[in-house]
């Protein structure tokens, strides 16, 4: 029979602990409307080197401010402006635990330059066919030179292995 300071031990073992949430301005909802207060950059921590951009929002339902990194390149954001926040801290920015979604409210999807080697998340504009077409040409000039190189080595290859056999 089991004293009471051995039930009430492994009533203590027994409970489990709770997560502690890394966004706890959103109350463990997966996103939450909120309001630009002011935009500012951040530089990263020491290995890289950039200028961040941050915005400070003021989380409409719980009234908190938190601390945001707006991802792409460019964005249109001023003082405000309505976003939605999601969790997701920026790896080389202390104290930044949150993300604002593009394409949602006053923050457009669209980025300021226009990517050609790498499409992101958010879409990429289309490009005009001749610009297209140019390039589909260069791609294929490219191809065919690294071809003919490939060629020339191969051919140079069997010349000298044929050569050998003599020796």
């Amino acid at each position: 029979m089991p004293t009471c300071n051995q039930l009430s031990a492994r009533a203590s073992r027994k409970t489990k602990f709770r997560k502690i949430t890394c966004s706890p301005a959103l109350c463990g909802l997966p996103y939450k409307k909120g309001k630009v207060v002011f935009i500012r950059e951040m530089s990263p921590k020491k290995p890289n080197s950039a200028r961040r951009k941050i915005a400070k929002v003021l989380i409409l339902s719980t009234r908190r401010r938190v601390n945001c990194y707006i991802p792409g390149i460019g964005h249109n954001l001023r003082p405000h402006s309505v976003v939605l926040v999601r969790g997701g801290h920026v790896k080389d920015l202390p104290g930044i635990q949150y993300h604002l979604v593009r394409g949602k409210y006053d923050f457009d999807w669209r980025e300021s330059i226009t990517r050609r080697q790498k499409k992101t998340r958010w879409g990429l504009p289309a490009l005009e066919p001749q610009l297209r077409e140019k390039r589909l040409r260069d791609q294929k000039e490219i191809k065919r030179k690294k071809h003919n190189i490939h060629l020339e080595r191969r051919k140079k290859y069997r010349m000298n292995q044929s050569y050998r056999r003599y020796l």
